[in-house]
């Protein structure tokens, strides 16, 4: 902390006066204990207080949020009046009924103003959350002449993916009544959704309403729709409680208009808690809503039918922006019965033709009875319907016993279908088939129940369309004991018949820290085999070794084993977003695009992957004949193919750091690509090139090299005559992949003069030759007679320019 104040004080007074100054410079959070890193800004701030005689003020400055605040009174008038205000409304609520003018007569004299941009203390710590805004603004005074006014906006509020252009809050009070207003505007700049939706609301003296107005982008109505509250008390109308009305005449709710049929639209709460109710709300195409009490019924203290019929969800979601888009008809009845002695409430409801994100789920519905029992005892009766076919029951009582409270619940599935999960998988990776059986029954007291049962996986089954492989669950039960889930060799297939197969047990006995103790065992299993595919993302055959154990508390597991890719691996994953960009030009070579450099690549930062609290130390061995490839073209004419193998040891903790240390090593491969001015070639790795890794995953050191063996005519000595020599064009990478060093070469192996004359050359010369050599098939050696390029001085200038710009943007490329 380091700071700096002044203050000063007359103790002569009969009331406080005086000052104080205070200028922060830092406060260290992180240093102090209140937040769990260091924070990017400093955290300072100024400050002033002043208590005069007939004022009081503070003012608060840091970064650009500006605080100021000013009452005309000292502060034990001010406390005293405060008491006094709320004392009156206090009594005004309980006697429901407001006056205004009386409350403005004891109103404080203060006004408040704060301004705030985006560089100051709190839009640090709301950007370390994910929030930001561009600007803050709030303004409030309270005078007996004027009452209560004042105005807060929040403008380019953004939270994730959303983003809002204005949030606000206005208050105005006169001598009937107070006028609020509060909403979001989004413009017609908005990238998400435009639309205007404010709630407007009055506090009179007698009575209370409050509106909604919804309008979308193209100046459409969806929502208008209101509430008006009156309280009744004896003496003033009927009864002793509150009258709702709903309001206006002809609302609008999902760009719909509705009528109230016979004036039904009040609901009327008695203070004995008891509900009479009367409304009939429909629109012209049958969507209606109904709440009524049963008038026939003389024999129950309440009996009240809700009704909701054939709402369409996509206009649901219409004035919803932010909210999944959803389709299908929705409809729900709701019955509410009570006696002297007893109670009953019981609600269904069901969906046509449910979509969710475009994606369709099926009709499904829901249905609940709740039935209160002598004793403190509970019934509750609950099912699911699929396709109007009943797929899950469940039946539950809860009650007391010795002053504890226990349940009983029975769960049953009947072909309860996965493929409702389908559509609500993010971009529909992964698909589920199969459904699934078994049961479910829990007892015991609240806070230590008792599971006992079993889950059937009915012809399960993942289908990863990515990968273009599907995997099949174990059909045998996977049996629930004691609170405990035990897994009997549960097996998980592919194409071949030798499972993946998980051992042992996950214990719930300690509801509060779960526990896992499981073996994972595989031998040759074929962990992918799926063919080429336009979707597809990886592609051939992975095998396979697997022995590793999980242990721990399911928040903190520890995974230990050893994997080994089998020498019968023949993947390809297919590039669709490489870092290797290669430009359409001949001014330079290839261009490795950092994504930490903001100005050319505009992203949010990542945060570490995390499994929640998984720490994991895997082996892992590469056979040798394990062949990798990737394609770096649609077409697949440009591909790199590896064959190789080595030991390597990855590493995950808790924190979601992933560290590797190893080395893969090649023993062949082939990198087919094109350079610019060079067409598509074919290089072969040279044996003993490697990747090796010391800890960062993502910059391994690489010291990779690939040849291609090229013949061109070289002139003769001093003859007219020329001979066929064999050469060696080779590219090599070196150092670490953030940085890398890409290098061109050439070898006559099979000639020792040629082979003298490169050698003779500089590494840079050496380059220029290879270049040459891959773009044209011609020996570059101006030095010899009858050598060299003879095709036109001028269109040999241009090349040689070209050639000399390419081999000068490969040197120390990076």
């Amino acid at each position: 902390l380091k700071m700096q104040g002044n203050a000063d004080m007359r103790l002569d007074r009969s009331y406080l006066d005086g000052a104080l100054d205070l200028n922060v410079e830092e406060v260290n959070l992180h240093k102090l204990g209140l937040v769990p890193r260091p924070l990017k800004h400093p955290f300072a701030f100024t400050m002033g207080a002043e208590a005069r005689h007939d004022s009081l003020k503070l003012r608060l400055d840091a970064g650009d949020l500006n605080l100021r605040f000013r009452a005309h009174s000292t502060l034990k008038k001010l406390m005293e009046q405060s008491d006094k205000f709320v004392s009156i409304l206090t009594k005004q609520i309980d006697e429901r009924r407001l006056d205004h003018a009386a409350l403005r007569q004891v109103l404080p004299s203060a006004g408040m103003h704060l301004e705030a941009g985006n560089q100051n203390p709190v839009s640090y710590f709301l950007a370390a959350k994910g929030i930001s805004y561009n600007d803050f603004k709030l303004s409030f005074g309270f005078t007996p002449q004027v009452g209560i006014n004042g105005r807060t906006a929040v403008h380019g509020l953004r939270m994730d993916s959303l983003q809002l252009d204005t949030i606000f809050f206005t208050v105005k009070q006169d001598t009937a009544r107070m006028k609020l207003q509060g909403g979001v505007i989004n413009g017609p700049k908005n990238p998400q959704f435009v639309f205007r939706s404010t709630l407007t609301g009055e506090v009179r003296n007698e009575d209370a309403e409050l509106t909604v107005d919804y309008v979308n982008g193209k100046g459409q109505t969806g929502v208008l729709f209101g509430i008006n509250a009156r309280p009744l008390t004896e003496g003033h109308g009927r009864g002793n409680g509150v009258l709702l009305n709903l309001i206006p005449a002809e609302p609008i709710i999902a760009f719909r208009k509705f009528h109230f049929a016979d004036n039904s639209n009040w609901i009327y709460l008695h203070k004995n808690m008891r509900v009479y109710a009367n409304i009939d709300m429909d629109s012209d195409d049958g969507l209606c809503f109904r709440m009524q009490s049963d008038k026939n019924d003389t024999l129950s203290l309440q009996n009240i039918n809700v009704e909701l019929s054939r709402l369409r969800l996509d206009e649901l979601t219409e004035v919803l922006p932010y909210m999944p888009r959803l389709t299908g008809l929705f409809s729900a009845e709701a019955n509410y019965i009570q006696t002297a002695t007893s109670l009953q409430v019981s609600a269904e409801a069901n969906v046509e033709k449910l979509t969710y994100e475009r994606q369709p789920v099926g009709d499904i519905g829901l249905g609940a009875t709740w039935l209160p029992g002598d004793k403190n005892t509970h019934y509750l009766n609950t099912y699911f319907t699929y396709d109007n076919e009943e797929v899950m029951t469940a039946d539950g009582i809860l009650t007391q016993k010795n002053g504890k409270d226990t349940l009983e619940v029975s769960t049953r599935f009947e072909h309860f279908p996965l493929k409702m999960a389908n559509a609500f998988i993010p971009d529909q990776t992964v698909a589920f088939t199969g459904d699934i059986d078994g049961g479910l029954y829990i007892y015991g007291s609240l806070d230590k129940p008792q599971m006992h049962g079993d889950i059937v996986l009915d012809s399960v089954s993942v289908y990863a369309r990515q990968a273009g492989a599907r995997y099949w669950f174990d059909n045998r039960p996977v049996q629930i004991k004691d609170n405990q889930l035990i897994f009997d060799k549960f097996a998980i297939y592919t194409t071949s018949k030798n499972p993946f197969t998980i051992d042992g047990k996950v214990d719930f006995r300690n509801m509060e820290r779960p526990t896992a103790n499981l073996n994972l065992l595989a031998e040759n299993y074929t962990l992918l085999d799926a063919p080429r595919t336009r979707e597809s993302l990886v592609y051939g055959k992975v095998f396979v070794d697997l022995h590793a154990t999980v242990k721990g508390p399911l928040d903190g597991l520890t995974m230990r084993g050893n994997m080994n890719l089998l020498g019968n691996t023949n993947v390809t994953y297919v590039l669709t977003d490489s870092p290797l960009t290669v430009e359409d030009r001949l001014s330079g070579l290839v261009t490795f695009t950092s994504f930490t450099d903001t100005t050319s690549v505009k992203a949010d930062e990542v945060p570490a992957m995390s499994l929640g609290g998984l720490e994991m130390y895997m082996s892992v061995h590469i056979d040798d004949a394990v062949r990798l490839r990737a394609d770096l073209s649609p077409d697949r004419s440009k591909y790199i193919e590896l064959e190789g193998g080595g030991d390597l040891n990855m590493q995950y903790t808790p924190q979601g750091d992933m560290s590797l240390t190893g080395r893969y090593t090649l023993s062949g491969g082939v990198m087919k690509y094109s350079l610019p001015i060079i067409p598509l070639k074919e290089f072969q790795f040279n044996p003993g090139s490697y990747v090796d890794w010391r800890g960062n995953i993502m910059n391994p050191t690489l010291s990779l090299k690939a040849t291609e063996r090229m013949r061109a005519s070289v002139a003769d000595g001093d003859w007219d005559g020329s001979r066929m020599v064999n050469f060696d064009v080779s590219i090599s990478i070196k150092n670490r992949l953030d940085a890398p060093d890409l290098i061109f070469d050439i070898s006559a192996p099979e000639d020792a003069a040629v082979e003298n004359e490169l050698q003779a050359m500089g590494a840079e010369e050496r380059s220029k030759q290879a270049i040459a050599m891959l773009a044209t098939g011609i020996y570059l050696n101006s030095g010899a007679k009858g050598g060299g390029l003879s095709m036109g001085a001028a269109l040999n200038s241009v090349l040689q320019s070209q050639i000399n710009s390419l081999a000068g943007g490969i040197k120390g490329a990076n």
